[in-house]
Order: structure tokens, then C-alpha cells, then sequence
């Protein structure tokens, strides 16, 4: 995964571009290091995902073109019918939703 790397590179030039010394860096790295492995469990949780992932891997998942706001404003419209639906009626969501 790229982001713990990514992060990484930003927190060191983020620090160093306020001033804030070497000495004072390297724990913060080590610390964004030590968490990393966490990081990547946490990410690929589907139970701990906000709702903005949760939304946009349910509209992929179907398809949808996230970069197609129309797309995406009609398919939120379906998912919120089909989740209301399925809260009324108690009957269990479409796979993908």
C-alpha cells in the first residue's frame, strides 16, 4: 500500500518546511512506521469504513462511474430507495449495496 509511504514523505516535509529540526522528525516517523501494519488492517476493514467509502465502494461495485457526478447523484438516489426499502419491508439489501 502506498499511503503509509506517502504519509511518510508528507510529515517530513511538512515538519521540515516549520522549522522543526531533524532530532524532533525521526520519532514522528518511527512512529507513523510502527503504526503502519495497523493502518493497513484498519483500511481494509469494511467495518470501520466512514460513510463516504462505504457509499462510494457500493456504487463501484455496481458500476457506477464516480467520476460522472450525474452517475453518481442518480445511483445515491437508488441506494437510499433500495437501504429505505429494505428498512420498511425488512427484507435484506441487494448484494453490492
Amino acid at each position: 500500500m502506498l499511503l503509509p509511504a506517502v504519509l511518510t514523505q508528507w510529515v517530513t516535509f511538512a515538519l521540515t518546511e516549520r522549522g522543526v529540526e531533524e532530532p524532533w522528525i525521526s520519532p514522528v516517523i518511527a512512529a507513523v512506521d510502527a503504526h503502519a501494519s495497523a493502518f493497513r488492517a484498519a483500511f481494509d476493514d469494511e467495518e470501520a469504513w466512514g460513510p463516504a467509502k462505504q457509499i462510494s465502494a457500493a456504487l463501484a461495485a455496481r458500476g457506477v462511474d464516480l467520476t460522472d457526478r450525474d452517475a453518481v447523484d442518480a445511483a445515491v438516489r437508488t441506494l437510499n430507495a433500495e437501504r429505505l426499502a429494505q428498512q420498511l419491508t425488512g427484507r435484506p439489501r441487494p448484494s453490492g449495496s
